[in-house]
């Protein structure tokens, strides 16, 4: 009957919204964790090394003639073996952490590899080009001494869109270092 209809309606429409609060609150807390600890990183590493932690980064780096090709392929793999380093101490940390995946990316069921791909895409070329816009160009010193705080905004912005899709990923290290220790791999490290 109508009244049932109704009833069932509301208590539909009433646990969605519980989830999208409960969902949305955790999403933005871990979104912005991401984003101050970029922003923290590229604060303290960023006079050092360029605070380069992202071989997505890296490699527009290179490609814009900011970084030659040698160091460009050093840094990588740095990146990557600090990720799977950065993972193995995660997963001696967490109890049972051998029984987790301590973080790796998976795509959310109802969301197809097409989505998840193009919003990778989409918020890496955010980050790269804030990076690009900020950090390296030839810009006023402004632009550059806030770069690390615009880099762990787009950081930021990127999780808050991509982790109810695909978990973010928006760096390959980032996503490889817990696939492998995981045992995930090959999975949708991606």
């Amino acid at each position: 009957d109508a009244a049932d209809v109704a009833r069932n309606t509301q208590d539909s429409l009433t646990a969605f919204g519980q989830d999208i609060l409960t969902n949305g609150s955790w999403g933005i807390t871990v979104a912005f964790a991401f984003g101050l600890a970029i922003t923290v990183l590229a604060f303290a590493t960023g006079h050092i090394s360029g605070g380069q932690l992202n071989p997505a980064v890296t490699f527009a780096l290179a490609c814009v003639g900011s970084l030659p090709i040698g160091q460009a392929i050093a840094n990588t793999v740095s990146q990557i073996i600090g990720a799977i380093l950065g993972s193995a101490l995660l997963d001696a940390t967490i109890p049972d952490g051998n029984e987790r995946s301590l973080g790796s990316n998976s795509i959310t069921p109802g969301v197809g590899y097409g989505n998840a791909l193009c919003g990778e895409i989409v918020m890496t070329a955010v980050l790269v080009a804030t990076v690009l816009e900020t950090a390296i160009s030839k810009g006023n010193a402004v632009s550059k001494s806030f770069a690390p705080l615009a880099i762990g905004f787009a950081v930021f912005c990127a999780h808050a869109v991509l982790l109810p899709i695909d978990g973010c990923s928006i760096n390959p290290a980032r996503s490889l270092g817990p696939a492998i220790v995981s045992g995930t791999w090959p999975g949708t490290f991606w």
